[in-house]
């Protein structure tokens, strides 16, 4: 059980890589939330700490090659693009891997002593199995779903109606898989380590010391009215009511809006 419990977290946290990465060549410093842990990444290295049942703290780091530096053309306009998320995801799926075989050392062994692991087939049936759920769930589904939309509203049969509600149908199905998913408490774990990973980063961009107490400040500060008046001048519904009152013409009172 507990190696299907494993497997069950693997799997889920694959299916949000693309959530959990922040590995964007633009920043000095980027992460990925893994099970139990949080991978970081600079641009010529990385390394991941993963926190076993036990309390022990496993780490890893190793040199990050950039492939621009020894291909030019992967440099070029849109190739980098192709490139860096490519080389994220892949990176990305290495540090899960990784951190699925630390919780695994835990996990009793076979009969004849040899410890589980994510071998080659497992984690590659793993990514077959992930690439026919996305297709299944985000390019099926709409599409079937806008289809009968389509027939059973003929203003949405145009080619224009047709995308919009796909895409609204993908975005919503996205949105719900990601709630769903957390409700479980190893995948709320994830998230936990996700916001922790994003805090680290602002930290060290700020040229704070790396100890918890000076991370923790950045989540805190997000609610802070300066914090709060950017986040609505750049156009984003400020949750505090002060603010809220000097930008009440720009986001009027809804009464039946939520805070998740």
């Amino acid at each position: 059980m507990r190696f299907l419990s494993i497997w069950w977290r693997f799997f889920t946290a694959l299916q949000l890589l693309p959530v959990i990465e922040n590995g964007e060549e633009t920043t000095l410093v980027g992460g990925q939330a893994v099970l139990e842990g949080v991978m970081m990444r600079s641009p010529h290295a990385w390394g991941i700490a993963v926190r076993k049942a036990s309390g022990e703290v496993v780490t890893h780091s190793e040199p990050l090659e950039r492939q621009s530096e020894k291909h030019k053309w992967m440099a070029w306009p849109v190739m980098r693009g192709f490139m860096t998320l490519g080389n994220a995801m892949v990176l990305g799926y290495r540090a899960l891997k990784f951190s699925a075989n630390a919780a695994l050392e835990e996990v009793p062994g076979n009969e004849g002593g040899k410890k589980l692991e994510f071998s080659g087939w497992l984690a590659g049936l793993n990514v077959v199995f992930s690439v026919g759920f996305f297709i299944f769930m985000y390019k099926f589904v709409p599409l079937v779903a806008a289809t009968r939309i389509a027939k059973m509203y003929p203003m949405f049969s145009g080619r224009i109606g047709l995308n919009f509600v796909d895409g609204v149908i993908r975005i919503a199905l996205f949105l719900l898989f990601i709630w769903g998913v957390s409700l479980f408490k190893d995948i709320r774990r994830v998230y936990q380590y996700h916001g922790a990973e994003h805090k680290t980063v602002f930290a060290f961009e700020a040229g704070k010391p790396m100890e918890v107490a000076e991370a923790q400040k950045f989540v805190n500060w997000l609610y802070t009215p300066a914090a709060q008046t950017i986040w609505a001048q750049n156009g984003f519904r400020p949750v505090d009511p002060n603010v809220a009152k000097r930008f009440k013409a720009q986001f009027p009172p809804r009464p039946q809006l939520t805070r998740l």
